[in-house]
Parts: structure tokens; sequence; C-alpha cells
């Protein structure tokens, strides 16, 4: 293996990346972790404000055609607030995102798979139905990587099926479910399991979410099984991550309080820190990735790129203005959301009803639609804005990764030598050394 290499060039980047965007170094602070039930607290004794948090509530079950869901506030590891049943489960839509990029993460922990290889690697068949995708779109195909996959960027439309390609991977965003479920079928055959079962050993049963509080349907956009490309006569269940989960208010609680802590239980490590970090941080820089306008909601998107990452959206771009910036959540349908607000230690979940939407009319801007919501969250825990850059910083990381793998290198998992200063830095973020790629950029 090469020795790591940096010239003063990539230097000087990282250094301007770092220092703009104010590195703060990003660390979940300690808490306690529930055992079967939650510890409780009153919202005084963790320092929220009751009357906010009664708005929020009020908002939560009455905005729109809602008429009620559940939910609950997590403070300092405490369960401070909830409504509803927190043991009903919901149809929470695209919040199974969010469960679709912990199982990358898994992925990538294990050696599996790589966040910047072609996802063709492990599915070569990928994109395929429809043929002619590989007809018209064949090198395209192949360069689709898994980051691109999970941030919306690899060219697959909105239906979570299988359909042709709208423009060339890695140029422009558009939401996708379909680009999600190929990488739920990536993800199946990287860890040659069901991934419902593989997700039940490795976190459900981890985090205490009881039997009946979760469930992953059966695949409604694909056939129920997928082959194994290396094992002829192998089939494994085919899941979705555009959608699939019913989930109780007291299991997404959980899985959220899971990334608040950036992938530890306890003291288990079930998740990579690096890994959290990079998939909740911005796919692209603010006005550098332009929305594809080929679907009829683009325009509702705004600078998505900016506040989206892979399965997760966040606010590192500051488009809720009272909401600090290193706020992230996953959203369904129907506004079923979990909300991380790492400044506040705080993780929110807000379950709702089939058919009831806090924005019936399709009218209001996408972010405007939760923006009332959130920011009630954010101001019943009085976090100070201006201290707020956790996110910021791992945009930062983020921007230096996309550079450097567009320029032949990307991140190793080999560990850091005597970390200097920007060693110490890149390291916080998640980083570690550096190697050059092979001339394709694309590596199993």
């Amino acid at each position: 293996m090469k020795s790591p290499y940096w010239s003063s060039r990539r230097l000087a980047l990282a250094a301007v990346l770092i220092a703009g965007m104010g590195f703060h170094g990003p660390c979940a602070p300690a808490g306690t972790f529930p055992g079967t039930k939650w510890t409780t607290a009153t919202p005084e004794q963790v320092g929220l404000d009751r009357d906010l948090l009664q708005k929020a509530r009020r908002f939560a079950k009455t905005r729109g055609t809602s008429t009620g869901g559940s939910g609950c506030v997590i403070k300092d590891g405490k369960l401070v607030w909830s409504w509803g049943n927190m043991a009903q489960t919901y149809d929470v839509k695209s919040v199974t995102k969010a469960f679709g990029s912990t199982a990358l993460g898994l992925g990538i922990a294990d050696g599996r798979v790589r966040l910047n290889a072609s996802a063709q690697t492990y599915l070569p068949s990928l994109g395929t139905p429809p043929a002619s995708n590989a007809t018209t779109h064949g090198d395209r195909l192949s360069s689709i990587t898994l980051r691109q996959l999970a941030g919306h960027m690899a060219g697959f439309p909105k239906h979570g099926g299988f359909h042709e390609l709208l423009f060339i991977p890695g140029t422009k965003w558009s939401y996708s479910d379909g680009g999600h479920n190929w990488l739920a079928d990536v993800m199946t055959v990287a860890h040659e399991d069901d991934l419902r079962d593989m997700m039940n050993k490795r976190i459900f049963d981890k985090i205490g979410i009881k039997s009946g509080q979760l469930s992953w349907r059966n695949n409604h956009s694909r056939p129920m099984t997928i082959a194994d490309p290396q094992t002829p006569g192998t089939e494994y269940p085919r899941r979705e991550f555009a959608a699939g989960i019913n989930a109780s208010a007291d299991a997404l609680a959980r899985f959220g309080y899971l990334w608040l802590k950036e992938g530890k239980w306890n003291s288990q490590r079930l998740l990579p820190r690096s890994y959290v970090r990079k998939a909740v941080a911005p796919v692209a820089a603010p006005k550098t990735l332009a929305v594809d306008q080929t679907e009829s909601d683009a325009d509702q998107y705004g600078d998505a790129p900016a506040h989206s990452g892979m399965g997760w959206w966040n606010n590192a771009n500051g488009v809720m203005s009272r909401v600090p910036t290193d706020t992230y959540w996953a959203w369904g349908l129907h506004e079923s959301l979990v909300i991380v607000m790492p400044s506040a230690n705080m993780v929110v979940v807000r379950t709702g009803n089939l058919g009831e939407d806090w924005d019936p009319s399709g009218t209001i801007d996408y972010i405007d639609v939760i923006e009332p919501f959130i920011t009630r969250m954010a101001r019943a825990a009085a976090v100070d804005l201006s201290a707020s850059a956790p996110l910021a910083d791992v945009s930062a990381a983020a921007m230096l990764d996309a550079h450097l793998y567009a320029t032949g290198y990307e991140a190793s998992t080999q560990s850091m030598p005597e970390p200097g200063t920007l060693a110490v830095l890149l390291g916080a973020c998640g980083w570690r050394t550096l190697r050059r790629a092979p001339a394709n950029r694309l590596r199993p």
C-alpha cells in the first residue's frame, strides 16, 4: 500500500473548507439509555418550555386534516413529553430511508461495500430492468455509486419500481424511491440475508425495540425475492428502502436516539461514528447541484441537495432559520418524523395517520409544511443557534470527500498514524488515512 500523500494544494483546500465551516468537533454528549422503558422526567427538570411543547403537540394533532397520531420528546435520554399511544404502529413511509441508511452503514462497517464503489460491483444487474437502461445507458449504470443511490443523485425517478434513468448519475439531484430501492437490492445481496432479519439481529434487538412495535412489509414495488449474483439458486426476501416499515413512536425514538449517540448504544458500537456523520451531512454544498426538473413536483425542492443526506434531511444550510443547523430528520408521508437535534441532546418523534396531512392541498412548500413543528421544538429547548455548527462541520468533510474522490482519492479504513493538526481535524469528522485510488476510482 502506498503511503498517504497530500499535495500542498489539497492541504490548503482542506484547511479552507474546515476553517470556513467553523470547526467545533461534533461530539454527541454522554447520556443515559433506556431499558425496557424510558426513564421519565418533567419538561422543567430538563430545561424545556412546557408551553411551547404544548403548542407543538397541538400543531401535530390538529394541523391540516390531522386528527391525532402519536409522538414523544426524548431529552437527555429521558422521556419528557408524549401524546397518543407510544406502542401503536404506523406506516411511516419514507422514514424507512433512514433505516436503509443504517443497513448501508452496517455494510460499510463489515467491509462488504464501499460508499464510492460502483453499485454494479455488488449487483451486476443494477438498473435493469428495463432493458433500455442497459442498451441506452450502459456506461452510466456502471458509474452509479452507493453514495449516489443513497443521496438521490443516481438518476432514477421517484417511482420505486423499474424505470429508465432521468439524467447522468451524479450530475443532478432528484428525490428517488427508485434509487433507494436499488440500494436495498444491493445491500440485500451484500449482506447475504433478508434485511429485516439482519436489522433485527444487529440493531432492533440491541436497542430494545419490542416484538410487534416494528415490522417491515414484503416488497410492494418489485418481485418478492432477489437472486444472489454470486451463488446461483440462492434467493433472499426483497425489502424496500423507499418505504415499508411500520413502527411505533417508542421504536422510532430508540432508533433516533441511536443516531443521536452517533451509532453507540450503552457501551456497544453498533454503527461507525464516521458513517453517521457522513450520512446526515448534505450531499452537496449550497447551489452546487441542480435539482432535476423532470418530475412533476420538482419545483418544490429548492436547494434540496444542500440540506439532504443519505436517507436523512438536515438543516445544515439554515433553511429553517430558527432551528439549529445540526438538526436532521427522517420524514415520511403524512408527516411521520424522527427529528434529531444534537445541540439540544434531544430526539422528537411524530407518527401520522394514513390519509391525514398537515398540507392536504399540497400547495405549501415542502419545508414550510414541517418547519412550524420543528421550530416550536427547538424553541422549547432554548438552543443557542449561534453555537450550533456540527452539521456544517461535517458538510466541510463531505465537500472534501467529494473533491478528493473526484481527483482520485477516497477515505481508507486504515487507522490514522501519528495525527498532526490536520489529521486530528479530519479524524474528528470521521476521516482516516487517504490513499490513491485506481484510475477508474471504483473499488469493491
